[in-house]
């Protein structure tokens, strides 16, 4: 991008003959996979121009290309692409856009913990590079937030916003950054008449009064919005039908035979006439044929609308400011710590989500292991036989596990698709996510293991000795656990099918590594060096040598110990003959080991979070 002085001067957007190359038909992960996805032309030939202070609607159908029109300027469409996107004569591609444009997508989450402020305040933080202070952050955010009629939801959790506040929400979110370009995908789908004018008066009032330039595509455009639209283009399967002034619209089809009647709402009528009639083979050929005419006669009488010089006149006091996002973005470190202060400030608050995700992280697993154990807290001493003990290490590993496999697949995929979406338009990296919530994630699951692990002892009448015991295998399970979560999730889109995947390869590792359910020294060899690999292995040893301290060699159903070591009922001397058959010899280093697992899932998540997946992938997630 060329520099920018202190006095913006209008800006100039130019698309000059694009031709675009895309998906034409959608295809599921099988069909992408193997290549057999049809493409074809998705854009044929589009120009126009686009000046400071104006609007512009991309009107078309279903499949008209409306999206791809913006996938192409913002440089994020994928496939071949023929033609020039110019902004001031620069080429504009895909990082130039994300310093000095916004994108707004049909589809935005937003973290449902946040109030309405707080969302624009982290936003600002994000995009806003050190050279805006604190005060013009806040400043921005105020004036945003009464530019998009959002002061009186101001202290309001984004979870109890209408549709219509939420929506103005999500373009506030871009908006915030005061791009030079703002591009928006039906941003008036699914909203009331009278919210659908509210919108596209705010973003017309923005273009007009700050100098930006707005390009949004619209399927049904009413009447009612015909004069916040200074300039509109019409497509039909990524031909032109007119690029344009909307003042020049009815004189253009008048001169070429197609007038509109006073009583019909101009846009639709000529959207219509552009559409394909598929109710009948005939209305099919012969829509097919008008709008071939159309498009064919728009090239050659077209040119002097599509590339009319006439701006909008400027505000003079507010149209030739600078922009802020020209002024640059913030460094690493301050997008990591706005990305840690907005995930804290989305834990830690007295509404209903955060409540929930403060119950979750912090009680869920205290509140099993204490209704499991309640069952056990009235063994009697001659019941507290090794086995007993094995079933005991059972339980803690299975609870300790499928519980915080819930809590992650629970709360995780909200901040994961924020991510993606965030990441697309350059605001943060893989790996301050992941480091960012395993930081504020590591003191609550410590402090969850902690209450679990004196109920365990409680509850159960075992020594206060074994508490850092069974607090590190909790722990150490917990952190693993949610590691390979976050892996998994970056696959799966649902978290049903995450907590369900991440319980089967848990289930596997307990029954063959855990040596709770079979012996170690029963298996192939192979298999046995595989349990030498799963984290049950090393948190089922630590726990059997700290508990079977406290049982002892006693068949079931006995009152007295065991009075002949290696009858039918007693055959193990001690616990460690017990310890020895179901487990291996003893390591000795088993607590540090198990802390290992948790440590190589947090480095593969920085390394997975930061390759490139295929787009389908990311699309479904943001999705």
């Amino acid at each position: 991008m060329r520099k920018m002085s202190a006095r913006h001067q209008p800006s100039v957007l130019e698309l000059c003959n694009i031709f675009h190359t895309g998906q034409v038909e959608s295809g599921g992960c099988l069909k992408r996979l193997s290549g057999r996805v049809r493409s074809g032309l998705v854009l044929k030939d589009v120009s126009f121009v686009v000046h400071s202070g104006e609007l512009l609607a991309v009107l078309g159908s279903k499949g008209s290309g409306k999206r791809a029109l913006l996938d192409v300027i913002s440089g994020r469409a994928e496939g071949a692409t023929r033609g020039q996107v110019l902004l001031n004569g620069t080429p504009l591609d895909a990082s130039d856009f994300q310093k000095c444009g916004a994108y707004v997508g049909k589809r935005n989450d937003l973290l449902t913990g946040l109030t309405t402020e707080q969302t624009l305040l982290y936003a600002a933080a994000l995009e806003l590079g050190s050279k805006v202070s604190n005060y013009v952050r806040r400043a921005r955010v105020k004036q945003v937030l009464a530019d998009l009629a959002l002061t009186h939801v101001a202290y309001r959790g984004v979870d109890s916003l209408d549709n219509s506040e939420y929506r103005r929400l999500v373009i506030g979110v871009q908006i915030i950054k005061d791009p030079i370009l703002l591009l928006l995908d039906e941003p008036t789908a699914g909203l009331s008449p009278l919210h659908a004018y509210l919108v596209l008066s705010m973003l017309a009032n923005h273009a007009r009064n700050c100098g930006r330039i707005v390009i949004l595509s619209m399927e049904r455009p009413r009447s009612d919005v015909f004069p916040f639209l200074d300039r509109v283009a019409i497509l039909c399967l990524g031909d032109v039908v007119y690029a344009g002034r909307t003042t020049l619209l009815l004189d253009y089809f008048q001169q070429i035979g197609f007038p509109c009647s006073e009583l019909e709402n101009p846009l639709m009528y000529y959207l219509c006439l552009s559409t394909v009639d598929r109710r009948s083979r005939d209305l099919f050929m012969d829509s097919t044929q008008q709008i071939a005419s159309l498009v064919e006669k728009f090239k050659i009488q077209g040119s002097a609308y599509s590339h009319d010089i006439a701006g909008v006149p400027l505000s003079p006091e507010r149209g030739h400011k600078l922009p802020l996002c020209v002024l640059g973005r913030p460094g690493a470190l301050k997008k990591f710590w706005a990305l840690f202060c907005r995930q804290t400030a989305t834990t830690f608050n007295l509404r209903l989500s955060g409540l929930r995700s403060l119950f979750l992280q912090l009680f869920l697993l205290p509140i099993v292991c204490a209704s499991t154990m309640q069952s056990l807290s009235t063994l009697l001493d001659y019941q507290r036989s090794y086995s007993s003990v094995s079933g005991l290490c059972f339980i803690i590993l299975a609870i300790s596990y499928y519980s915080a496999s819930l809590v992650t697949s629970l709360l995780y995929p909200e901040l994961r698709t924020r991510f993606y979406q965030e990441k697309r338009d350059g605001l943060c990296s893989g790996s301050q996510v992941v480091i960012s919530s395993t930081l504020l994630g590591l003191p609550l699951s410590a402090a969850s293991a902690a209450l679990s692990a004196g109920l365990i002892i409680w509850l159960t009448g075992n020594h206060y000795d074994n508490w850092l015991v069974l607090f590190g295998a909790i722990l150490a399970t917990v952190l693993a656990v949610e590691q390979q979560t976050k892996a998994i999730l970056i696959y799966l889109q649902d978290s049903l099918t995450a907590f369900l995947c991440t319980s089967l390869i848990f289930a596997m590792a307990l029954i063959l590594s855990s040596g709770t359910l079979r012996a170690q020294g029963g298996m192939p060899g192979w298999l046995q060096f595989l349990t030498t690999v799963a984290q049950p292995h090393y948190t089922s040893t630590a726990l059997h040598q700290a508990l079977l301290a406290d049982s002892i060699a006693a068949p079931h159903n006995a009152t007295l110990a065991c009075p002949v070591f290696n009858s039918p009922e007693c055959r193990f001397k001690d616990g460690m003959d017990f310890y020895t058959e179901r487990l291996g010899p003893d390591i000795g280093y088993s607590q540090a080991v198990a802390f290992l697992f948790p440590l190589a899932g947090f480095i593969f998540n920085l390394i997975l979070y930061s390759l490139p997946l295929p787009e389908y992938i990311k699309q479904k997630q943001r999705e």
